[in-house]
């Protein structure tokens, strides 16, 4: 972006978060007759320099020209996976979401065996659900009967909104505490709550949206979906780097092993972060 970046050629990597999918497009697209496929989604964490120049351009809305180069690296197919796991923290969404709507289409047009998708995020902050509302919405209506869709967000800080709930309409939301404390990160200049967005009731109180106080316990949600699964299992990991430690080590022998008598499991780890 040359006219938010500081030097010529400066290059920024960033994720994808949309899928080439007339079916997952947003309800304004099709509206217009616009070609959904020729958009591309992206969520950036703000911190300083770059990203904080490029917020402070999309809030002014201005148009900026914008050099792409990609995609690199080479996707994983989970549809051959009869059971997947999506874990992911904060910007890892990124990866976890169009993994997840492409999982629900591939079902959908016959051409996965999935049957069970498990989509596990963990954020900070409750205004972070607007970031894919609309998505996670279609992703449940549009998901065929034969595929078990299960929705779980973490917050893994309190926040005041959730207090503005009536008893009897905070059904979906569970208080937990966990010993796996990695997922959201460490950084508090990470994923910043945007100013301009504000949580929308309606994506709060879905019945198919499961939102725990706390953070997730994943060696205890590891060890229970995949004694239950059959057939192969995908586990995918996008965060920080100490997620995929905390993976790596519950997915340790013997009980996810098929020597005695445990389902195929294969782990995928996206990570952002310094090697």
């Amino acid at each position: 972006m040359p006219s938010v970046s500081l030097l010529p050629f400066e290059a920024h990597p960033f994720s994808i978060a949309s899928v080439d999918s007339v079916l997952f497009a947003p309800d304004s697209k099709v509206a217009e007759d616009t070609s959904y496929g020729k958009e591309l989604v992206f969520f950036i964490g703000v911190k300083n320099g770059f990203t904080r120049r490029l917020k402070n351009v999309a809030a002014r809305r201005e148009r900026v020209k914008v050099y792409i180069d990609g995609p690199y690296g080479e996707g994983v197919n989970l549809g051959c996976y009869n059971t997947s796991l999506l874990i992911v923290g904060g910007t890892g969404i990124t990866y976890a979401l169009p993994a997840l709507l492409n999982i629900i289409e591939s079902v959908k047009n016959g051409s996965s065996c999935c049957r069970r998708v498990v989509f596990i995020w963990s954020i900070r902050d409750a205004d972070f659900l607007n970031w894919v509302s609309e998505s996670l919405v279609k992703a449940t209506r549009f998901a065929p009967p034969e595929l078990k869709v299960d929705i779980r967000v973490f917050l893994t800080k309190s926040h005041p909104y959730l207090s503005s709930f009536a008893p009897g309409r905070r059904a979906n939301f569970e208080a937990t505490e966990s010993e796996s404390n990695l997922l959201e990160g460490r950084n508090s200049s990470e994923n910043p709550p945007n100013p301009f967005d504000k949580p929308e009731e309606a994506i709060f109180t879905a019945p198919w949206l499961k939102i725990t106080s706390g953070r997730p316990n994943l060696e205890r949600i590891l060890n229970e979906e995949i004694n239950a699964a059959s057939g192969k299992v995908s586990v995918s990991v996008c965060g920080p780097n100490a997620v995929a430690k905390v993976v790596r080590k519950a997915l340790r022998l013997p009980w996810s092993s098929p020597l005695n008598g445990g389902p195929s499991v294969t782990l995928h780890i996206e990570c952002y972060g310094y090697a």
